[in-house]
């Protein structure tokens, strides 16, 4: 599961805003939001792009998408 409160956490860090994440992704910013919350699935293409769009490390981007605790 995603790490919500982290994830949260560094798109407010990148300064972008879910709608401009969304578009770069090419999915809506409802879809991006549910996957934040944990209410979708991230697809491996997805955390790919959402973990460069943000910087991420591997350790991060790791930490962040296959946590194993629901954290919101």
């Amino acid at each position: 599961m995603t790490n919500t409160n982290e994830l949260r956490r560094r798109v407010a860090r990148s300064g972008y805003k879910y709608k401009a994440l969304a578009r770069k992704m090419g999915i809506c910013p409802s879809t991006l939001q549910r996957k934040i919350e944990n209410q979708r699935e991230f697809t491996v293409s997805e955390m790919d792009d959402l973990a460069e769009l943000l910087g991420l490390t591997l350790r991060e981007k790791v930490a962040i998408f296959f946590c194993k605790n629901r954290v919101i």
